[in-house]
């Protein structure tokens, strides 16, 4: 009888890494050529459901597919989300109409539910903590490449081959993960009878979705706020009365989770604001190309990788708290000098000064935030706790690009004069050529009204979640809870 296969964990980690690069290639090349896409398809005011569409998706899904990790494996759940945003991201490139980019944005969330947490999961069941920080810092160094080649990489392909080639260049790298994790991951996971909270992952769906939708669509907010609400409600009775609950209330018993939930919202919000509004800023208001849009966010992703293996390594010696208020004071330091930086039209390389700290404080808040969260729980509640970390970042995210969008469509109703099309004119590829420039003066002019608000909020927002960070528990430095794994 043969001896059973044991987890390869440098091919594992190589497979992580290809999820990771896919990741990251979304988040900085996309945002980058959100511009152009407009100029193409039109629809200025539909720019944020574009990431709201996504973001709204995966929200819904990271703590169904943290529940189902934690019964069935980690391996089943990441492959079939990793599918399924292959699947959205060829649709996404055949888009003909803004309304089609949408949806198939959102089928692609619906898959990165699953990747990121399931890829972080992972990571800490087949590493200890110690080892955690070495893999971190490759991880940091795959995802800093991605960061700065991305939103490079997006610009050339839009001027060669089209934006179309954003979505499809996703293709090589999910197949390669979703092969190697088949064969290099292997997992023994007890098999016990689960009846799946169904009701619960409904109820909280619901609640999610309608809060998300009020937040962009405030016409309808009388209506889906009340509904919002009780679906909220709806799901902590179920929660309650669950024999196996699709998200363990008792977790946020623990101050360590329910501090590292609340400051997550606030760091997703401030964030995600920046990198999706930030490029927009640049091509409207400063009227530079695709490529500065793209310079202005490559920054952050260099500061976070490399923040993120910095302390990996020294959040032994100087403790979980520590970290933390250093990469929050270092979030909110950043967020102020972009948001200072435009609002006095200062030199674009202050612009890119603030986005540096901002991924600088990004990489020094994250890592407490994960390892503090995962050693606070046992390995079936690890995929729980860990999807929990991402989903209130993400909602956190999700909201504020609603709000920022609503504050933005606001700006551009300032002036009802203004014909729709000169929008889409002003940040499509020629930007603005033929149009006059009074009319573009103008455009211009409104756009930087909303813009700067939505900074200075973004700001306050950074400044919040340092106010949060300061009450983070005093953990150990060497936290338990990293017992030896027997499944992998």
């Amino acid at each position: 009888m043969s001896a059973p296969r044991t987890t390869n964990r440098k091919l594992t980690v190589v497979a992580l890494l290809c999820a990771v690069f896919l990741a990251a290639m979304e988040a900085t090349a996309v945002a980058t050529v959100m511009p152009t896409i407009i100029g193409d398809l039109g629809g200025l005011d539909s720019y944020a459901w574009v990431f709201t569409a996504y973001m709204m998706s995966s929200t819904i899904t990271v703590p169904i597919y943290g529940k189902l990790a934690d019964v069935y494996g980690r391996k089943p759940v990441l492959q079939f989300g990793i599918g399924l945003f292959l699947l959205g991201s060829v649709a996404a490139a055949f888009s003909g109409t803004m309304a089609q980019l949408i949806l198939f944005r959102a089928i692609q969330g619906l898959g990165a539910g699953a990747i990121q947490p399931m890829g972080l999961t992972i990571t800490g069941d087949i590493f200890k903590i110690e080892e955690r920080a070495k893999v971190t810092a490759v991880f940091g160094t795959v995802w800093g490449v991605a960061g700065v080649t991305g939103p490079m990489i997006g610009s050339i392909i839009v001027k060669t081959l089209g934006w179309q080639w954003i979505f499809l260049v996703n293709i090589p790298f999910g197949i390669a993960a979703a092969f190697i994790i088949q064969r290099a991951l292997q997992e023994n996971v007890e098999k016990r009878k689960v009846k799946l909270d169904w009701l619960g992952a409904l109820f909280l769906a619901g609640a999610i979705s309608c809060m998300l939708l009020a937040v962009n669509d405030p016409e309808e907010m009388m209506i889906l706020v009340p509904l919002s609400t009780l679906s909220f409600l709806a799901f902590l009775l179920v929660e309650q009365r669950a024999q196996d609950p699709m998200v363990p209330l008792d977790m946020f018993a623990n101050p360590v989770i329910s501090n590292a939930s609340l400051v997550s919202i606030m760091l997703g919000g401030a964030m995600l604001s920046f990198v999706t509004y930030l490029p927009l800023y640049v091509e409207g208001v400063l009227r530079m190309d695709v490529f500065a849009a793209g310079l202005s966010i490559i920054p952050m992703g260099v500061g976070w990788p490399i923040a993120s293996g910095l302390s990996a390594r020294i959040l032994p010696k100087v403790g979980f708290r520590r970290l933390l208020r250093t990469g929050l004071s270092l979030v909110f330091i950043g967020c102020s000098t972009a948001a200072l930086t435009a609002y006095f039209k200062l030199p674009f390389a202050l612009l890119m000064v603030g986005m540096g700290l901002l991924g600088l404080g990004m990489g020094f808040s994250n890592i407490p935030l994960l390892f503090s969260v995962q050693s606070s729980v046992a390995w079936n509640r690890r995929g729980s706790a860990t999807a929990s970390t991402l989903f209130f970042r993400t909602i956190g995210g999700t909201i504020a690009v609603g709000v920022m969008g609503a504050v933005l469509a606001r700006a551009l109703l300032r002036d009802p004069t203004l014909p729709s099309s000169v929008a889409n004119d002003l940040i499509g590829p020629n930007h603005g050529l033929g149009v006059s420039i009074e009319l573009l003066d103008r455009l211009s002019h409104v756009m930087n009204w909303g813009l700067h608000r939505i900074f200075f909020y973004s700001a306050g927002i950074a400044f919040l979640a340092l106010l949060i960070g300061l009450f983070f528990p005093n953990m150990s430095k060497e936290p338990k809870g990293d017992e030896e794994i027997e499944n992998i």
